[in-house]
């Protein structure tokens, strides 16, 4: 019987057995099973090139200026967001208020909602790139070029014999509203192909055709405006062809040459090879990418995964590596301000964090990340793509002796604050496990 009572008390199902389980399960919920250790180097005072110095915003069609959208105006500015790309185009009945015809003569008048997005948006702290496409219905646009199937956007451009005419009425109202509003004036959205191609089929020929056709006539808009002038924009598509050089040289040689040098770049994921073509082409010009996603598979979907950010994050670790050349980008449209949980917290995250870049030492491959640091605080970014979890130790050396706190905010589900620990003697943050495919946001700082 003594041995029956033994066996009894150590079943599955005594309370004893069960509280071991119990703690067992609590145990792999706050670890997950097998995380191995990973140990980390940040260098408080080192230093890495480039500084962060990357302004971000949100793209927004315009030109009817909603309530939504000056709420969304708004949350950028409050959360350090710097630029907002508006973009209209002329032969939409929307922007018939700009430009009309009166007794046979071109006339332009300010369009109301355009200029009171853009104020509000400079209002709230942001700058304003102002992309102007389209043709209006008042000018004849060129028959001989119609869209490629392959391409859903087609803004045709006047016939030559119109260029000027386009350029005397479209140039004069670009400068009457950048008096109300000064802005960064760029031309149409991917010129190299939405301008459309003689028997509506492309070549690399015909897109090089393109950027000549439309150099001619956004040089001579840029004579009759005013303010700051980007290029008009090519895509990331273009890089490799020579379009790039030649869209900066056409410009030039009319003298209209942009002050910045404008990109729509949907593959974040390559900006390092669409920046290297780029280094030899713009000079001191910065680029901007007027028009931006992470990761063109991405545009639309899994911007609320933890899987999607870690593709932003290593795109924006890219930007980074390159922010000596880029001035900024806008997400493609109103990414951030659309996704307040995700995209719009790490967004907020990043336009937080110090702009001196610290050196880190890795000693685990799939680990990735970035940090800064100033004398009061280190911003951390870091990501587990391991394929197991990791138990992630964070020493940093020559820490100041001041900051003795820290917070984190890891993203699996969802992104929510996690409990981790700085000990101040050691200058280590303990307490950070993340699974395989999450990332954490971290702050260390003087409290």
């Amino acid at each position: 019987m003594k041995n029956q009572t033994t066996q009894s008390n150590s079943a599955v199902g005594s309370p004893t057995a069960l509280f071991a389980t119990a703690a067992l399960l609590l145990a792999s919920l706050s670890h997950p099973a097998l995380a191995v250790p990973a140990n980390l180097t940040i260098n408080a005072t080192g230093t890495l090139s480039p500084n962060f110095t990357i302004k971000r915003g949100d793209v927004m069609k315009g030109p009817v200026f909603t309530a939504t959208k000056q709420e969304a105006v708004t949350w950028l500015g409050s959360n350090g967001f710097k630029l907002l790309n508006l973009f209209v185009n002329l032969n939409e009945t929307s922007m018939a208020e700009a430009i009309y015809l009166e007794n046979g003569v071109l006339k332009h008048r300010p369009h109301t909602d355009f200029n009171d997005w853009r104020r509000h948006a400079v209002d709230s702290g942001l700058t304003v790139i102002a992309q102007v496409g389209g043709t209006p219905s008042e000018i004849p646009t060129d028959p001989a070029y119609t869209n490629d199937p392959s391409h859903s956007d087609f803004q045709p451009i006047p016939t030559p014999a119109n260029f000027q005419t386009y350029a005397d009425v479209v140039g004069p109202w670009m400068a009457a509203a950048n008096t109300n509003t000064p802005s960064i004036w760029i031309g149409q959205q991917e010129t190299s192909h939405t301008i459309g191609f003689v028997n509506g089929t492309q070549t690399d020929a015909k897109l090089a055709t393109n950027v000549s056709r439309y150099a001619d006539l956004w040089s001579r808009v840029h004579k009759k405006a005013a303010g700051t002038r980007g290029a008009m924009q090519l895509n990331a598509e273009n890089r490799g062809k020579g379009l790039y050089q030649l869209a900066l040289d056409e410009l030039v040689s009319r003298n209209a040459s942009p002050t910045y040098y404008t990109v729509q770049n949907y593959q974040g994921e390559n900006t390092t090879e669409i920046v290297s073509e780029l280094r030899g082409i713009v000079g001191t010009r910065k680029v901007i990418f007027n028009r931006y996603g992470y990761n063109k598979a991405d545009n639309a979907t899994n911007t609320d995964t933890a899987a999607g950010m870690i593709r932003f994050l290593k795109a924006e670790l890219q930007i980074a590596n390159n922010a000596d050349l880029i001035y900024g980008y806008a997400l493609k449209e109103s990414g951030f301000s659309s996704n307040p949980e995700w995209l719009g917290a790490v967004g907020q995250f990043l336009n937080s964090m110090p702009t001196s870049r610290r050196p880190i030492t890795w000693n685990s491959s799939g680990l990735g990340g970035f940090a800064t640091a100033s004398t009061t605080e280190m911003k951390f970014v870091v990501w587990n793509t391991t394929g197991s979890s990791r138990e992630i130790t964070l020493e940093i050396q020559n820490a100041p002796a001041g900051w003795n706190a820290a917070s984190a905010r890891k993203a699996g589900a969802s992104i929510i604050a996690t409990s981790v620990t700085w000990n101040n003697p050691t200058n280590k943050l303990t307490g950070l496990t993340l699974a395989n495919g999450e990332f954490a946001l971290v702050r260390i700082y003087q409290n």
